[in-house]
């Protein structure tokens, strides 16, 4: 049995001009999320996608396609940065609605962290992705 995901937490001050115009002010909007890294981690390790060699690449592949992450200059650049034998646990995040209960009653906006390690093949997979958290929920008038 996996330990559970660490919580990280952020908080982040309203400006007095903003907070005036929400429907509930607040001085602060408080973020928890989990650790990105430790998802992306985990998406490597226990991840059925993962098991194949095939799905992964870790390293800059020649090529000027751009047909993946680990063609072009960028990721090139990267390793040239680590010392010898080491990789770049390589993301994206991105953002979409997400249930907040099991029914789908109650949305919001949500972080999810695809490994960019993964090959674009197996990326759209929900075995290359993980929530690391939703937004808090921040009301304003509707305007008329």
């Amino acid at each position: 049995m996996s330990a559970p995901f660490k919580m990280v937490s952020c908080v982040f001050p309203v400006p007095a001009e903003v907070s005036a115009k929400m429907t509930h002010p607040r001085t602060h909007v408080t973020f928890n999320f989990y650790d990105p890294v430790e998802i992306l981690i985990r998406l490597l390790v226990f991840s059925p996608v993962a098991a194949r060699d095939e799905n992964l690449a870790f390293f800059p592949e020649a090529g000027e396609d751009l047909h993946d992450f680990c063609h072009g200059d960028r990721l090139r650049r990267i390793h040239a940065s680590l010392p010898q034998g080491t990789a770049a646990l390589t993301a994206v995040l991105f953002f979409d609605e997400i249930n907040r209960d099991q029914k789908g009653f109650e949305t919001g906006d949500g972080a999810l962290i695809v490994g960019g390690f993964f090959r674009q093949r197996v990326r759209e997979s929900t075995h290359a992705k993980g929530s690391i958290g939703t937004f808090p929920n921040v009301q304003f008038p509707k305007v008329r």
